[in-house]
């Protein structure tokens, strides 16, 4: 059987928790993951958010998150002047150990911003660990140029990426 890409509801919150937790337990250099909460994966799951699932497994997830505010804006940390309720940032996404080499971010992130090219969202914000070599490829394949480079969430260094969708 092939993986299946989902839309991600409330019956997933759990198993995005877990799949969080197994990453964080398995993951060489903690410092490259800052995992969500249960509030914000829930926030995310109720705008737009999809995950690739091996029959009821979920292996793999992108996190679309819409800010309400420009204090929860990633533009904030950044000279580009934007609207919040234009904005989006694709939050967090996850591929499980076993099933990496397979471009699942990059499909994930692709089905992102077709899910995107449908709304009224016009900025599009991620993050990614400057130790993140995967992330920093998938982002800039999927049209993302870096911003710039901060300390944020904990002191943890990221990389600021913005994508003009139209």
């Amino acid at each position: 059987m092939g993986l299946i890409l989902k839309t991600l509801e409330d019956v997933h919150v759990k198993n995005i928790l877990l799949l969080q937790k197994n990453i964080l337990n398995n993951i060489n250099n903690p410092e490259i993951f800052n995992p969500d909460d249960a509030e914000m994966v829930q926030r995310c799951i109720n705008g737009f958010s999809c995950g690739f699932f091996d029959g009821d497994l979920l292996i793999a997830y992108l996190l679309i998150f819409f800010p309400k505010t420009i204090d929860e804006c990633y533009s904030l940390y950044t000279k580009i002047k934007v609207n919040p309720m234009e904005t989006a940032h694709f939050e967090t996404v996850v591929v499980s150990k076993e099933y990496r080499n397979r471009s699942l971010q990059y499909k994930l992130f692709i089905e992102g911003l077709k899910c995107l090219n449908s709304t009224e969202i016009k900025h599009l914000f991620s993050i990614a660990s400057p130790e993140n070599i995967y992330s920093i490829k998938n982002l800039h394949k999927s049209g993302f140029e870096e911003i710039c480079c901060l300390r944020i969430f904990n002191n943890k260094r990221r990389i600021i990426f913005y994508r003009k969708l139209y």
